[in-house]
């Protein structure tokens, strides 16, 4: 396979790949982008194994740069099997650390879920980076 001077595959390189690994029939259903450094260094950021799962959530959610992510806590509660009030305390410690910054959406004057701005976590790390 064509191969770039950093090391990694081209973007075609790497859908093809994912198909023959994964199957046509679940590459189809979807990819996220993830940074490696984020599994990497999950113990550097302090992240506990609940924490690091929500954020990949939150990354599976956020399509482009312009739209940031919007998925309620009862769909990720929903996805890893656990109560809306844990997934809760688990964005509250998020933010705490700096990693998401929760800005609640309105449909008319009620509240239908927060959009996440991961910025935080984006620049924790550029820095281990």
């Amino acid at each position: 396979a064509d191969v770039t001077p950093t090391g990694t595959e081209k973007k075609t390189d790497r859908e093809t790949q994912g198909k023959k690994k994964w199957g046509g029939e679940v590459w189809g259903l979807g990819y996220t982008q993830l940074p490696s450094l984020l599994l990497r260094a999950q113990n550097r950021l302090g992240l506990s194994s609940a924490q690091l799962n929500v954020l990949l959530h939150l990354c599976e959610f956020w399509w482009s740069l312009e739209r940031r992510p919007y998925p309620s806590k009862a769909v990720i509660a929903n996805r890893i099997g656990i109560e809306p009030k844990q997934v809760q305390r688990i964005l509250r410690d998020l933010e705490k650390r700096g990693y998401i910054q929760r800005n609640p959406r309105y449909n008319g004057r009620a509240q239908t879920s927060n959009e996440f701005d991961l910025t935080g976590l984006s620049q924790a790390l550029k820095k281990l980076a």
